[in-house]
């Protein structure tokens, strides 16, 4: 089912960032609301892959450089979201559960980079506040998004594929369906949607820390912060192996064992609300 890298680079390159009608209905009625809040907004949207993307793939546009959801909430206003809303596309509804999941494992990738950068004493290159830590969290892994909406039999079968292979990656098992791993279709996504580099380098060298040439204490954390969700359950489809940490990104950012288990158990603390995010978009 190998297909074409032209034809996946088209597909990258035109892809619009998608989500669930419920939260395109929800933004729209709070951006048609003239006294909403935009903390509100900026809220609502920093749940949400997809809308997060587009936010800083038009303040960018826009030459607005924003490194935040909130600064380009703040500096477009109602009328940006309007037209946030109206541009998502909806995720089909046979594939709605599938990415429930994805959408769940981004929040928590979101919430576990937050709280894991409090406990690492190194200089950030491209991430300096809770949200740009959240964001590179929530948008880590935009390939796996992207292959399960325009390639949904392939990602699947990837995932089965994965379960009968031992020693194989998702993006290996990805690549044989599709021609291409979720962390370089990742990269094609932010290159499309000429979000900052950082997401470039999270994307393709989270799953191999090692490989990074630029960022590599937030690629190093962004590696460190998907394992542990992935061994906190947080899971999809068949892609549910827990990997090795790499000894030499916890070496990069100081860490030890006792660091995690304390992020880990404030990790669960914040999940109240995510624990319910699944099953409220299908």
């Amino acid at each position: 089912m190998s297909i074409s890298l032209t034809s996946i680079a088209s597909i990258a390159a035109s892809s619009v960032p998608h989500t669930f009608p419920q939260m395109r209905h929800k933004l729209d009625d709070l951006a048609a609301d003239n006294a909403c809040p935009l903390e509100l907004l900026a809220s609502v949207i920093l749940s949400d892959p997809g809308a997060s993307a587009l936010v800083l793939s038009k303040a960018i546009s826009a030459q607005h450089e924003s490194k935040m959801v909130s600064t380009a909430v703040s500096r477009f206003g109602l009328s940006m979201v309007r037209g946030i809303s109206l541009e998502l596309q909806d995720i089909p509804g046979a594939s709605r559960s599938l990415h429930a999941a994805l959408w769940t494992q981004a929040n928590a990738c979101a919430t576990m980079t937050r709280l894991l950068s409090k406990e690492c004493h190194v200089v950030f290159e491209g991430a300096e506040t809770p949200e740009q830590f959240h964001l590179i969290g929530l948008l880590h892994d935009l390939g796996s998004i992207c292959a399960a909406r325009h390639f949904t039999d392939g990602y699947i079968a990837a995932g089965k594929e994965l379960q009968k292979k031992d020693g194989h990656t998702f993006g290996q098992c990805l690549r044989n369906q599709i021609g291409i791993s979720n962390h370089d279709l990742g990269a094609l996504i932010c290159r499309s949607l000429r979000l900052p580099e950082i997401y470039m380098s999270c994307n393709r060298f989270h799953n191999r820390p090692e490989k990074a040439t630029k960022y590599q204490n937030e690629v190093a954390l962004i590696h460190i912060a998907k394992q542990l969700i992935v061994g906190c359950g947080f899971t999809v489809g068949g892609n549910s192996f827990i990997r090795d940490i790499n000894e030499e990104a916890m070496a990069r950012l100081h860490l030890h064992e006792e660091e995690l288990m304390k992020v880990i158990t404030a990790f669960f603390k914040s999940m109240d609300d995510i624990s319910h995010f699944e099953g409220g978009l299908i």
